[in-house]
């Protein structure tokens, strides 16, 4: 699962205070012990999220891929799992795009999905023929995901 993570200035977590945990980016890590706020790896679906931990000042922010998830969630994204891999660091700008990007993708989703239900409605009674409105409607959706898709 693609997942955002926080971190001090150190690319470090602090999972208690007596514990403090180093990471590297391009580096996977592993347990055998998954616990939503106790154990395993965190991180969250939402980018926004991790300010929820880390403040947007002064920390690091990185693109994780967590797998092993356990499905508990607590009042946020926040997912723990058995298997982490720091695949980049994003920095505050990025962090935020992606939030912006996820909105969105979604508003596109629903307005498209609106606007071919709207058309299907106005087609009902043309013999069960598909207009050209809603191929329409499809393709725009398509370019605007394409348009939105991640850029690096």
């Amino acid at each position: 699962m693609k997942a955002y993570k926080g971190f001090n200035s150190k690319l470090q977590c602090t999972p208690t205070k007596d514990i403090t945990f180093q990471y590297e980016v391009g580096k996977t890590y592993e347990t055998d012990e998954v616990n939503l706020c106790h154990s395993g790896f965190h991180a969250c679906k939402y980018p926004l999220d991790v300010f929820n931990y880390y403040p947007p000042a002064g920390s690091r922010f990185c693109e994780v891929e967590l797998s092993g998830v356990d499905g508990k969630t607590d009042n946020d994204s926040k997912r723990t799992g058995k298997k982490i891999k720091i695949k980049a660091e994003i920095g505050l700008g990025l962090t935020v795009w992606f939030a912006v990007r996820l909105l969105l993708t979604a508003w596109l989703t629903w307005t498209s999905l609106l606007v071919c239900m709207h058309l299907a409605e106005l087609e009902r009674g043309y013999s069960g023929a598909v207009g050209g409105e809603i191929l329409l409607a499809a393709v725009v959706g398509v370019l605007c995901w394409k348009l939105l898709g991640r850029r690096r």
